[in-house]
């Protein structure tokens, strides 16, 4: 037994209040719930945030998702747990000790960015991390266009790195059906003075075709990576997933769901997974 597979198992407090003024004060907190053990995770860390909204839109401090992985996530019909195409997260899934700020919607049109700046200082070592994500998403009636950029800069006593990523998002509702496109590239540099470099780029293509109670969902990605070596050195590699699956609504809160999926990440091992489940929400 497993859960995930669906959507992520978690229980959370959130609440807001409203100060006047077109001000709302709101925060949230949430924990891995693990319904296969009844193991509650308090040390991954999940959603952790205070904010302040209003006319200006929001802004929040905490941990949260970057801004980055929400333009992967939206491009993936299977979403980002169990079997999904979509496994390119070039900036992590989240941030802490981060700003966040969400635009106001002008003419369907709304900017997230995201900011840390991070040190932790020894007698020995002075670790930096700074983090910078930026997205712009377009949504208006069927229509879903985002574009995702960002960046990670860490140092370790002399020892620089760098992670940057960029995304592409997009969806139709035909009504009929759902299109979802995605396309991420990104490059990572554990010491950047050093000429090794790791490049990964993925392009991913689903529909979701609703049929009452039912609905029907298949997705294909294809991976690329590039590593260059000290030495100057190339290798490549490229894979292919492949995943179908359906959902079932018993209830307007409880889903079984079916997925099963062949990946082949570019490691020259392929992976077939599958799983069937109940998701239940409250």
């Amino acid at each position: 037994m497993n859960e995930d597979g669906l959507s992520t198992g978690l229980i959370g407090l959130k609440g807001s209040e409203d100060l006047g003024g077109g001000l709302t004060a709101s925060f949230k907190q949430e924990w891995d719930l693990d319904l296969d053990t009844g193991f509650m995770k308090t040390s991954e860390g999940r959603n952790s945030t205070l904010g302040l909204s209003g006319g200006f839109g929001e802004v929040r401090m905490g941990r949260s998702y970057t801004p980055l992985f929400n333009v992967i996530g939206s491009s993936d019909v299977f979403g980002t747990t169990g079997a999904t195409t979509v496994t390119l997260y070039a900036d992590g899934v989240r941030a802490s000790n981060a700003l966040f700020y969400t635009s106001p919607s002008f003419g369907g049109v709304k900017v997230d960015a995201m900011f840390t700046n991070n040190n932790n200082s020894t007698n020995l070592t002075e670790t930096k991390d700074n983090h910078l994500g930026l997205s712009a998403t377009y949504a208006e009636g069927p229509l879903m266009v985002a574009v995702g950029y960002g960046k990670i800069k860490t140092t370790t006593g002399a020892v620089k790195g760098e992670t940057k990523g960029v995304a592409v998002a997009a969806t139709y509702d035909l009504g009929a059906a759902k299109v979802y496109f995605g396309h991420t590239s990104g490059s990572e540099q554990k010491d950047v003075s050093l000429t090794t470099e790791s490049k990964a780029k993925e392009t991913n293509l689903g529909v979701s075709v609703p049929l009452g109670a039912v609905t029907l969902m298949a997705g294909v990605g294809k991976n690329k990576v590039e590593n260059i070596s000290a030495t100057g050195a190339v290798t490549k590699g490229d894979g292919t997933d492949v995943v179908v699956g359906a959902t079932y609504a018993l209830s307007k809160r409880t889903t079984a769901y079916f997925k099963t999926g062949t990946y082949d990440k570019v490691e020259n091992t392929k992976t077939t997974r599958t799983s069937m489940g109940l998701r239940h929400t409250f």
